[in-house]
């Protein structure tokens, strides 16, 4: 009798201590719920009652669910997940501190609309039109250096104690027009009694010796305001360089008496 009194009683204390321990924790820290169930109430029953599986973190739709925690580790609504898909939840009263997939999808959208801002940065429209402007400057500082290259060259001859570069305009020169430009060329003065190589007799301001690899025997050309014909040649006359012909040794001595001259030389093009 007395052991069986003494089974009763202890039986009744583990019964009394496994009821008194939830209700403990409840009034220490508030009640805590599982999908609207207090944990109480799950530790009064062997499995879980609610509308999940306590074991299936997954809804019917598809989306992850919270896992389920339980006081009670030992008790078969207890779920474990690998750390791979370990989400803890644990509740007080009616706010939840779990981190749904929500944020996660949010952060993903963040990256995306980072992504397609920074692709947008890529083709800003006021890039493009900077690098537009910058193009448009660089253009027109050629054009204003050409111009001043042109002014310098149609300056040549004017200084005292020069002779004149193409500044007569002769009978032949009003037939032309201006063509294409054929650059800057060295321009040099010269005088003689003989034919040319072309078998011509020289004429002044129409006759020049030329590279003929660069001004074929017979191109006219513009050196300013006068048309000329490369109808010589000479030793020293290579690459851009023109040698003009004078009715004088002074008026080709004077062409670079006071240094090197250049000038800029243009086709010759027939008015239609």
């Amino acid at each position: 009798m007395k052991k069986n009194h003494v089974w009763r009683t202890l039986l009744t204390l583990c019964l009394a201590t496994c009821f008194a321990i939830p209700a403990w924790a409840e009034a220490q820290v508030g009640p805590a719920w599982v999908d609207g169930v207090s944990i109480s109430e799950l530790s009064q029953s062997t499995y879980y009652t609610g509308t999940m599986n306590p074991q299936d973190t997954t809804t019917t739709d598809g989306a992850e669910r919270p896992v389920l925690v339980t006081a009670r580790s030992g008790r078969k609504g207890k779920s474990t997940t690998t750390p791979a898909a370990e989400s803890t939840t644990v509740t007080t009263g009616t706010a939840s501190s779990a981190e749904s997939p929500a944020p996660v999808a949010n952060a993903s959208s963040g990256s995306a609309i980072a992504t397609t801002a920074a692709a947008g940065s890529a083709t800003d429209p006021s890039t493009a039109l900077q690098e537009k402007l910058a193009a448009e400057q660089a253009e027109a500082a050629d054009l204003a250096a050409q111009i001043a290259q042109e002014e310098a060259a149609g300056s040549v001859g004017t200084r005292t104690g020069e002779t004149p570069i193409g500044a007569v305009v002769t009978e032949e020169s009003t037939k032309y027009t201006k063509g294409s430009s054929l650059g800057i060329f060295q321009i040099t003065g010269y005088y003689g009694n003989g034919k040319t190589n072309s078998g011509t007799w020289p004429k002044a301001d129409h006759t020049i010796a030329a590279d003929t690899t660069i001004l074929p025997m017979g191109t006219k050309v513009f050196i300013h305001h006068t048309v000329y014909t490369v109808e010589d040649i000479g030793s020293a006359v290579k690459g851009n360089l023109i040698d003009i012909y004078y009715n004088s040794y002074e008026e080709a001595f004077g062409v670079t008496a006071l240094g090197h001259r250049f000038a800029e030389v243009f086709v010759a093009v027939p008015k239609s």
